[in-house]
């Protein structure tokens, strides 16, 4: 597709939150108000910045305990992301210049002044330090920059070629066999279950709809577990639909785990679409701005040290 590697590789380098909540400072020197919830290369990722976005992110919606400590988590594995993205372009040479920098500071400060606000009430208000103002405007001037030298119509085309059915509108009538979890430990159990059912089901012991009638836990069961047409937006989790979207016709799938359980997925039959790169732009765009995104942040993960606090997600929000 584009110059990065697809080959990435996912180090993680995070420490467990019991033991770095001993070995950690909870808050920032000198700097009692400030709590941190991670450090990306000593840098601080604060509690305060990390409620900010939670908050943008859903703002009234009424979420479950289980589901805010999920969403939370989820939040900072994004800013994590985000800085060591950062830091990739850093290395490589393609971040903004501390000129840059310098420049878009003046700039905010000319504005505050026409607002008749100052810097430091700016940052009071948001609850910024100097550094968290340096990183935010590094960002915000990198990142586009990186985004323009990719987000071209030849690499466009390319990506299209690559994932065509994801963007070209085609189609795959589905079955599948669900198998609920309540409880994470029972994943693993469910994994062998349906890997044995996949195996009856490759060597012709079994039916894929003879299986489903019999052990699947979907209201799909009674119908042989046949879900019907689905795209690549839409209506199963990602997961899920890369399953049947990376299985062949009669073909059954690896067991594959979504929010409902442990899934067997089958692809019935396909529709081919008829857009073309150029109808599916926009959504092309955004899916190699997520692909650039991660794939820079892992190119960094082993040039970086991880920390995590453990304050959070907050204790007041975790399960117990």
């Amino acid at each position: 597709m584009i110059s990065p590697s697809h080959q990435t590789t996912a180090r993680l380098l995070l420490i467990p939150c019991a033991i770095l909540s001993l070995l950690l400072p909870a808050h920032l020197p000198g700097q009692d108000s400030a709590p941190v919830a991670a450090l990306v290369d000593g840098k601080p990722i604060l509690v305060s910045q990390l409620r900010r976005e939670f908050q943008s992110a859903t703002g009234k919606l009424k979420l479950s305990t289980e589901a805010r400590t999920r969403v939370q988590q989820e939040l900072l594995q994004k800013v994590i992301q985000r800085r060591l993205t950062l830091a990739y372009l850093q290395r490589t040479g393609q971040a903004a210049s501390q000129q840059d920098i310098t420049l878009a500071r003046e700039k905010l400060e000319l504005r505050l002044g026409l607002e008749q606000q100052s810097l430091e009430q700016y940052l009071q208000e948001r609850e910024l330090t100097e550094q968290q103002l340096e990183l935010q405007l590094a960002w915000q001037l990198s990142w586009p920059r990186y985004q323009k030298k990719y987000l071209t119509d030849k690499n466009l085309q390319r990506y299209f070629k690559q994932h065509q059915e994801e963007f070209d509108g085609t189609r795959r009538h589905v079955a599948h066999i669900l198998l609920k979890a309540g409880k994470k430990e029972e994943f693993e159990q469910l994994h062998a279950r349906q890997e044995s059912l996949r195996q009856q089901i490759t060597s012709g012991d079994l039916t894929f709809a003879e299986a489903a009638r019999t052990h699947s836990e979907s209201p799909t069961a009674e119908k042989g577990g046949d879900i019907g047409w689905i795209d690549w937006n839409g209506p199963m989790p990602r997961a899920f639909t890369s399953a049947a979207f990376n299985t062949a016709p009669g073909k059954v799938s690896k067991p594959v785990e979504s929010r409902f359980g442990v899934h067997l997925v089958q692809c019935l039959e396909i529709k081919k679409g008829t857009r073309s790169w150029k109808d599916a732009r926009d959504p092309l765009r955004i899916a190699i701005v997520r692909y650039l995104f991660t794939w820079a942040a892992e190119q960094q993960r082993e040039h970086s040290e991880i920390k995590q606090t453990g304050l959070w997600p907050e204790r007041s929000l975790r399960q117990e």
